[in-house]
């Protein structure tokens, strides 16, 4: 009785439709149910800066994961507004947007952007307005390593009590015109590396983004980092790659660690 009652609930609803009476030879017909997929789609932006271009990427997908839309867009600055503007062309676009989750390279401390690769969102409280703006889409505003950690974490973990470990780094080598790696860097990409700020990492144990008091966890590019005249040699990658595990290791003690991103070829 419980059962039809929800599954009633369910049926008015939408979100879930009644399909075709079986039998199994014996006492009442069964009656069987699908879930509806697109009862409601979620959206998935995400803003980044990639060899010195910015970019937006967008995807939505209805509730079994089925995507619905992806692409990504060269935009010129990331502003709330940019974020606000791109959400509002979804939400004329699909009238079952429900929920939307923005990734941003930055950490979020209270309801507010701290450090962020843009400093136009720094001390923003993107998800307030967001979330003010469009009532009826439910808004989530997340630091992007803790977001890919999560969804690394969801594919790749056997056991829900796992701790992984998961560092990016989207810098990629350079390379000659005889197409083999550059002997140096630029000097912009050698100063980003130089103070870090091309790394980061997010972290999960036992189904849950470690964040820390005040979501700074995972910043690995403050790291106190060896001085290497050259990131562009293998030598020196896995140096500053062994250099960020090591320092890991200690505190987190993952079972895995993954390595995403050009930097880690």
């Amino acid at each position: 009785a419980t059962c039809g009652k929800i599954l009633n609930e369910l049926c008015t609803t939408g979100e879930v439709q009644e399909a075709e009476i079986t039998s199994g030879g014996y006492g009442r017909p069964a009656k069987s149910y699908v879930y509806n997929g697109d009862y409601a789609m979620v959206a998935c932006l995400y803003v980044e800066t990639d060899r010195g271009k910015i970019k937006l990427s967008v995807m939505v997908s209805n509730l079994l994961g089925e995507v619905q839309e992806e692409y990504v867009k060269e935009i010129e600055d990331v502003t709330s507004g940019t974020i606000e503007d791109a959400l509002a062309e979804l939400t004329e676009k699909y009238d079952k947007l429900r929920a939307a989750a923005v990734g941003i390279p930055g950490y979020i401390t209270g309801d507010r952007i701290g450090l962020c690769n843009f400093a136009s969102l720094i001390g923003v409280p993107l998800q307030k307005i967001l979330q003010e703006k469009f009532p009826d889409i439910r808004t989530l505003v997340e630091n992007d390593m803790n977001a890919a950690a999560f969804g690394f974490y969801q594919n790749n973990s056997r056991n829900e009590n796992d701790t992984i470990a998961f560092v990016y780094s989207p810098l990629e080598p350079l390379t000659g015109a005889d197409g083999k790696e550059a002997e140096l860097l630029s000097k912009e990409q050698k100063r980003l590396l130089n103070i870090g700020v091309d790394f980061g990492a997010g972290f999960v144990s036992g189904g849950r983004i470690l964040r820390g008091a005040t979501g700074f966890a995972g910043e690995v590019a403050f790291l106190p980092a060896p001085h290497l005249e050259n990131l562009n040699t293998t030598e020196n990658r896995l140096k500053m790659a062994a250099h960020i595990i090591e320092s890991i290791v200690p505190i987190l003690n993952p079972g895995t660690v993954a390595l995403a991103g050009g930097f880690f070829d």
